[in-house]
């Protein structure tokens, strides 16, 4: 790769990302919700009844972390604990009602957003779609590289 292709790669790739952040921002903004609680209101959106633990590992946190990004989000009336009659030690955590609403409204509003942006695109959408896909398969594969990787110590 030419040192002129990296750049343009480069260019292209923090204007999407800075793009797609737009709905994003708009939700942090408006309901004070940072990114964090945000990917921890739609894993409990696509997960009902999943537990903390769960969270940690898909969402790559801390427990710690994921503990008071959990309470900030009860307190804020988002997030429901439950219990399980089997196990008293988990907790399953489920939306609220407003949670439920707040979530299908900005989802709504991405889709629209992408809906939008494909239709810019037009008839190059299928080749533009599989370029996407190979990107975020680079994406993955340099992940789980990066998890496997051994932690240096301080």
């Amino acid at each position: 790769m030419t040192n002129d292709t990296f750049k343009r790669f480069h260019t292209a790739y923090w204007k999407i990302v800075h793009s797609l952040d737009i709905s994003r921002l708009r939700a942090w903004e408006e309901h004070k919700l940072s990114l964090p609680l945000l990917r921890i209101l739609f894993y409990v959106r696509s997960h009902p009844m999943c537990t903390a633990n769960q969270i940690t590992k898909v969402l790559g946190l801390t427990p710690p972390t994921v503990s008071e990004l959990v309470e900030k989000l009860v307190q804020r009336g988002f997030i429901c604990r439950g219990e399980d009659p089997n196990d008293r030690r988990v907790t399953p955590l489920t939306l609220s009602e407003s949670a439920v609403v707040l979530t299908g409204e900005i989802s709504r509003e991405n889709t629209a957003y992408l809906q939008n942006i494909a239709g810019e695109i037009g008839p190059d959408i299928e080749s533009v779609t599989a370029k996407l896909e190979l990107v975020a398969a680079a994406i993955a594969s340099i992940a789980v590289e990066l998890e496997q990787k051994p932690q240096e110590s301080s």
